[in-house]
């Protein structure tokens, strides 16, 4: 059996902001995880869906956050369901089963929340949602000066803050390093870390039991 992070997610807009100003760090950052129409698709202007594998679902989620966030006033909603896909038709749109059913939940129950993912284990849901509720303080006040700070940091793991900050044509490693505390990048690992560990025993003990 094939398990499958769906995810399914809107932009937010605070203000009255041309779509051209920010569709095209939409589309960068959903072509790292795969192909138009088949793995990710944009609908209704501000809408989007992208399928990953579920060990990538989270750091796609967080991308997502911090390539939009770098435009003053938008921000995004993203639901993340982890299942199957019974059904993948030629493009993303015509998918179904419970990863997409997971997902929609996910964007229909968020109230304030930005960011909720879903799977057939209601405990690790509700530990992976309190995290992403607490990360949400940092997340969700992400800058324009912050959020590509955090962009090339999730994109280039290997890099160490002396290395981001030539990456980054930044003078001083000092910069990287205050920028990051203020992103709340050490949480970020931290979470990323405990969700790669938790879904891979989730998904051992459903194939055992399958």
């Amino acid at each position: 059996m094939s398990y499958y992070a769906f995810l399914t997610g809107h932009i937010l807009r605070m203000e009255e902001i041309p779509t051209q100003h920010w569709m095209h760090s939409l589309k960068t950052v959903l072509m790292q995880f795969g192909h138009q129409g088949a793995d990710w698709e944009i609908y209704n202007s501000d809408h989007f869906l992208l399928k990953t594998p579920p060990n990538q679902a989270l750091e796609a989620m967080l991308l997502v956050k911090a390539y939009i966030r770098q435009h003053k006033g938008l921000d995004v909603k993203i639901g993340a369901g982890i299942g199957t896909i019974n059904y993948h038709g030629s493009k993303i749109s015509e998918a179904n089963g419970s990863a997409h059913e997971f997902a929609v939940h996910c964007i229909e129950q968020m109230k304030k929340e930005k960011m909720c993912i879903k799977t057939a284990m209601p405990s690790f849901n509700e530990q992976m949602n309190i995290m992403l509720k607490l990360l949400g303080t940092y997340t969700d006040s992400w800058t324009t000066s912050t959020a590509p700070i955090v962009v090339k940091a999730l994109s280039t793991p290997w890099a160490n803050q002396q290395q981001l900050a030539r990456l980054l044509n930044f003078k001083s490693q000092s910069t990287i390093s205050e920028a990051l505390k203020r992103a709340g990048y050490e949480e970020i690992k931290l979470v990323l870390d405990f969700y790669k560990k938790n879904l891979n025993a989730i998904q051992i003990l459903e194939q055992q039991a399958a």
